[in-house]
């Protein structure tokens, strides 16, 4: 995940979008999510985020399904956010602090577009 590193030049609508994954990130269980990696004997959570979504993309769901839903849930919020470890998602939640949505960056935006 890379975060820029000037917020000047982020649209209204980069700086929502920031916004509404570090909503998301903050309810990642990591205690899950840690739990998930001894009971399926992964190395990393990434790994496991990376077979589960192998397995979607790929339509070899198997029943029953390996992850249980809240493991699938904290596994789906862990890709789209791109945080994989508690770190990664305060980093993004702390960024996404400092983000101001203000009135004139919605008009800037417009005026670029047109």
């Amino acid at each position: 995940m890379e975060i820029a590193a000037d917020t000047n030049r982020l649209a209204y609508w980069d700086i929502k979008d920031i916004k509404d994954k570090a909503k998301v990130a903050k309810t990642i269980n990591w205690h899950k999510v840690m739990d998930m990696m001894l009971k399926f004997d992964e190395s990393s959570p990434m790994i496991m985020a990376a077979k589960w979504d192998h397995e979607i993309d790929m339509g070899i769901k198997k029943k029953p399904f390996p992850f249980h839903r809240n493991y699938r849930i904290n596994l789906e919020k862990m890709l789209h956010t791109g945080c994989f470890t508690p770190k990664q998602a305060e980093r993004l939640i702390e960024y996404a602090k400092t983000l101001r949505l203000d009135r004139s960056s919605i008009l800037e935006s417009e005026e670029e577009v047109e």
